[in-house]
């Protein structure tokens, strides 16, 4: 409760996107994308069936945006890691996460502009700001940290 009191914006979104889907003949948005997500169940008048419904069409919208977010990064990071200008290798992505191995030496410059490619799609979002974390390690993914480029440059 004290979160969505603190976030008002996501309510509102929510309710935005269901009175749309509602309206809609095939009871369906478009995202970012163009993909198509159809949600029959919102126009349930049961209403177990309609809560899982909107549910599952919120986190579809979220989870789909992130997904569709790191495979665009995914293609851009490849073009600059190919041309040269990122000394870098993606080797791996989780969910929304893309991991990278470089120098130590370049660590700095990779997680600077991994996380720029990430936050340059906040033009497709309007006000919701588009934030990557960088965390790094030197041994193996469970034992990454917060990594800030910053202070080491």
């Amino acid at each position: 409760k004290a979160y969505h009191e603190q976030n008002p914006e996501i309510g509102q979104t929510k309710s935005a996107l269901y009175q749309r889907m509602r309206r809609d003949p095939d009871c369906a948005y478009t995202d970012w994308t163009s993909r198509r997500r159809h949600g029959p169940g919102l126009l349930s008048n049961i209403e177990n069936v309609r809560a899982e419904a909107e549910r599952q069409m919120f986190a579809s919208l979220i989870q789909g945006s992130a997904g569709a977010l790191t495979r665009f990064s995914l293609v851009r990071l490849y073009l600059l890691q190919r041309s040269g200008e990122l000394p870098s290798r993606t080797t791996l992505t989780v969910h929304d996460e893309i991991h990278t191995d470089c120098d130590e030496a370049d660590a700095a410059k990779v997680a600077l502009a991994t996380q720029a490619v990430m936050e340059d799609f906040h033009h497709h979002f309007g006000a919701i700001p588009i934030v990557a974390g960088i965390e790094k390690t030197t041994t193996s993914w469970a034992d990454k940290k917060e990594f800030d480029p910053w202070e080491a440059t």
